[in-house]
């Protein structure tokens, strides 16, 4: 991930104790399915875009 941190923050969100990746790593992501939003995730794995 070196070297992909440090995006701005999408607008709209207000996590601020979140640090947001520059585009190029795609990820594989468990979570509550039926929920809005995404809830309760756990980051499986995540590898560089194609």
């Amino acid at each position: 991930m070196q070297g992909k941190i440090g995006a701005p923050r999408p607008k709209g969100l207000k996590k601020e104790k979140a640090e947001w990746l520059k585009p190029g790593l795609v990820g594989r992501v468990k979570f509550l399915k039926g929920e809005e939003k995404l809830r309760h995730a756990s980051l499986l794995d995540f590898r560089e875009r194609d």
